[in-house]
Parts: C-alpha cells; sequence; structure tokens
C-alpha cells in the first residue's frame, strides 16, 4: 500500500515506487528520521535563521489579499515579506486563514488511510524479525475495502513491522529491540477507537507468536501507541489522514494545491497535501521547490543551481508546455475520418 491508497484504486504508474527500492535500495538517516528536521535546523541556524519552539500558530496575518506574517496563540504577532505554512494545507486554510469556498471544497476532497501504530521496546532481540516485514490478510482485497470505502479497522489485518535497530545502533541498546508496527486504519468518521486499537494489538501479536513461533508480548517493556485521533490531535492532520489528500489522478499534478497559494498573495504551503505529494523524500523534493519558486520570484540566485542548470529547467519546461499545447491544439482542430456507409 503506497501513497495511502488502496493498489486496487492507485494508478498504474506507482509500481515505479517499487522497482525504484529494489534497484536503487532505501537510505536511512542513522538515528531516526527526526535526523533530518536537526540537520536543517542547524543549517539554518548556521545561516542566521532564528528557530522558536512552543510557540503555535493562531492565525496567519493578512493584509487584504497578502500575507504578512504569523499571530502566536500568545497573542504575539510575528510579520515577514514572506509566509511558508508547513502544517497540513487542508486544516490550515480551514483554521489559519479566513473562510474561503476552496477551504470547504480541500475538506471535501478524498483523503488516504490513516494508521494505529505501535512503538515498542523490548528487552531482547527479535531475531526472527529483519529490517522490514510485511504481513498480508489473506482477505487481502477486502481487508483495503474496509479501510477506504468503510474507514474501518479490517476483520483481517495487513501491517508492517519494522525494527530500525536491525540497522541503527543508535535505535536501541545492546541485546534490546525496537520496534515499528504500523497497521493501516481508515480516517476518523465516528469509530470507536478504543475498541479498534485494543483489537489490532491483539490481531498484531497473535500473527506475530503465529510467525515467531513464541509470543513477544512478555518482551514488551514499553509502549507507545499512536491513532488517528493522535495524529489529528498532535500534527493537525485533517480526520487524522496521515499521508494528506489522495493520490488518484484528479488530486495530482495541476490538480493538486499549489505550493504557493492562488486564494493569498506572497503564502506558500508545504507538506503532503500539497503538490508534488507524500512521503518525506516527496515532501523534502516540495520544501526545495518552494524555496527556488521562491527565490525566482524575488529574483535572487539559486546558489545550489549552476546558472546553466536554471537555464536548462526554463528550457525544458517551455519544451513540455509547447508539446503540450500542440496535442491540446491537434486534438481539438482535427476533423473526424468519415465513414463509409
Amino acid at each position: 500500500m503506497y501513497l495511502g491508497m488502496s493498489p486496487f484504486e492507485a494508478p498504474a504508474t506507482y509500481n515505479l515506487l517499487q522497482y525504484a527500492e529494489l534497484v536503487q535500495g532505501i537510505y536511512y538517516p542513522i538515528g531516526g528520521f527526526h535526523k533530518i528536521p536537526e540537520s536543517f535546523e542547524a543549517i539554518a541556524k548556521k545561516h542566521g535563521a532564528k528557530v522558536v519552539y512552543e510557540a503555535p500558530v493562531a492565525r496567519i496575518l493578512l493584509s487584504g489579499n497578502r500575507a504578512t506574517g504569523v499571530r502566536l496563540e500568545s497573542g504575539e504577532e510575528i510579520y515577514a515579506d514572506i509566509t511558508i505554512c508547513n502544517a497540513d494545507a487542508v486544516w490550515a486554510y480551514n483554521h489559519l486563514l479566513p473562510p474561503t469556498t476552496f477551504a470547504k471544497n480541500l475538506e471535501k476532497k478524498n483523503l488516504t488511510s490513516s494508521s494505529i501504530s505501535f512503538y515498542w521496546c523490548v528487552d531482547r532481540v527479535i531475531e526472527e524479525l529483519d529490517v522490514h516485514n510485511i504481513f498480508l490478510a489473506d482477505r487481502y482485497r477486502e481487508s483495503f475495502d474496509e479501510i477506504f470505502k468503510n474507514h474501518d479497522l479490517p476483520r483481517d489485518l495487513s501491517f508492517y513491522v519494522n525494527v530500525p535497530s536491525r540497522i541503527d545502533p543508535s535505535a536501541a541498546p545492546k541485546g534490546k529491540d525496537a520496534i515499528v508496527v504500523l497497521v493501516p486504519v481508515g480516517y476518523i468518521t465516528d469509530q470507536d477507537w478504543d475498541c479498534l486499537v485494543a483489537r489490532a494489538r491483539k490481531a498484531v501479536l497473535i500473527r506475530l507468536a503465529i510467525h515467531l513461533g513464541y509470543d513477544i508480548e512478555r518482551f514488551i517493556v514499553e509502549e507507545d501507541v499512536s491513532d488517528p485521533r493522535r495524529w489529528r490531535a498532535d500534527f493537525n492532520l485533517h480526520a487524522g489522514s496521515i499521508l494528506g489528500l489522495s493520490h488518484e489522478i484528479s488530486q495530482v499534478l495541476f490538480f493538486r494545491p499549489n505550493t504557493k497559494s492562488r486564494q493569498f498573495q506572497d503564502l506558500y504551503f508545504v507538506g503532503a497535501s500539497v503538490q508534488p505529494g507524500t512521503g518525506v523524500p516527496i515532501v523534502i523534493s516540495g520544501a526545495k521547490i518552494v524555496s527556488e519558486e521562491i527565490l525566482r520570484n524575488l529574483k535572487m540566485h539559486i546558489p545550489w543551481k549552476k546558472q546553466e542548470e536554471q537555464s536548462m529547467n526554463f528550457a525544458t519546461i517551455f519544451a513540455i508546455i509547447a508539446a503540450l499545447w500542440s496535442w491540446a491544439l491537434n486534438l481539438f482542430t482535427r476533423k473526424p475520418k468519415a465513414k463509409k456507409l
């Protein structure tokens, strides 16, 4: 299940993801994924940026139709020439900005799934588990229908188990393991989440016991759990959908919310629900795209790009636009062939 979609509904081109992972491999940041924002923070501070913590944003400030900064929940106002929002776009448009038709329409779009995730510290190495472990339901197709059509927890679970300590010594003390279990589930509607979490945990432990030949539960010394309620509360993810807007054809590329707001000037967005899409590498690419777009709009040099690369990119974009225009012109102006009676 890639991009939080059912494999029976996702565009076939997404199979390229599997090919890329098999051929090129998968990169993992030693120390965990939080090392990525920590590295960005260090680079930003090196260049004079100030990072403020424990300062939730209550509102994006506007002057007419132009974003001018943010108001914190404390009441403090911070003004800026450019405002970049990396909160979930659906939530941000509906909570940090004035009501618009665009914002309401975002709430009606199809969403990706959510997850019930278990984080376990175990006091021994579970040798039978590798870094990546996928357990598929016998009722495979039906299980995805229960997630994406009924927004429920499937009766027969498919789930993913990651053991980061298998490749990252910092993930757990020597002789112990860190385990992450991700169980796909529907986003928030009107479910009894306490019941679903308990059922998911029991089903996972039973399946693991069958696979391992013993009960892993007795080795768990610490446990944390995230379910859709927590994803929504901690990260403001609309309906607890962990990967934002769905990636069906009608919600990708041009049809996905733009990184540069079309409703408010000098306001940019980064995250899973805007272009180019979801997933850590893709969102980081989106951040790079936003940085380049801002620098171009300000007519400033893009330091990580050579001049000839920038010219080549413009030429490539121009060529693509020209080709699409030619195709569209040909499509709508060609005459239908006469048929013989």
